[in-house]
């Protein structure tokens, strides 16, 4: 059975599938209702749940459970696929990662969640920072609809266009700069390292 937070959470998600398709909201037909008293109720009511959910994530000694679960709702395809994807084509950190696991977990148990952040090694290559920079695996932003007709270069995008920003092409930019990442095409997690072997505070990349 699932505990409340959980439900909460597939919520939001069911409600931000939605949410994504062009059109889904009356106000972007009408766009002057939003100034009708009573609008922001449904929209005050989400927004009260989202904070119970933040509240949730800090209580009764589960934030590391509801963590892993809003997590792997989110990207689990993706990110896992380009983790696997990663580590056919890598072996050298690959090795590191398998290493760690020796040491640190050794042959005779499984990890626990209790083992998170003492896998560095592991936490740099296969969850957020290196699998991300090196292939993100989000493409295209929120759409958005023209309320005006709006002069861009030598085009016009008419009043009532849906146009979506390439979130791809931004992030691609921004991770190979190599004045923050030397050698940008290379896969490499210990990048995230500092010289304790430890992730670095001082290195982050965007959402």
């Amino acid at each position: 059975m699932f505990v409340p937070e959980i439900v909460i959470i597939h919520k939001m998600f069911k409600r931000f599938q939605n949410l994504m398709r062009p059109g889904a909201l009356l106000v972007e037909r009408f766009p002057k209702i939003r100034y009708l008293p009573g609008y922001t109720i449904e929209l005050e009511k989400w927004k009260r749940e989202e904070s119970e959910l933040s509240i949730a994530f800090r209580k009764n000694g589960r934030p590391a459970k509801l963590d892993f679960h809003f997590l792997g709702t989110f990207s689990r395809i993706s990110l896992r696929t380009s983790f696997r994807t990663k580590k056919w084509h890598i072996s050298p950190a690959q090795e590191k990662v398998q290493e760690e696991l020796d040491t640190i977990i050794g042959r005779d148990r499984a990890p626990t969640l209790d083992d998170y952040g003492s896998l560095p090694q592991i936490e740099a290559f296969k969850f957020m920072p290196e699998c991300l920079r090196w292939r993100p695996v989000t493409t295209l932003v929120f759409a958005h609809r023209a309320l005006t007709d709006i002069p861009h270069r030598d085009i016009c995008i008419l009043e009532g266009a849906i146009v979506f920003g390439n979130h791809w092409c931004r992030l691609m930019a921004i991770s190979r700069d190599p004045n923050v990442y030397p050698n940008p095409d290379k896969f490499d997690p210990e990048r995230w390292l500092d010289g304790d072997g430890k992730i670095r505070e001082d290195l982050k990349f965007p959402s």
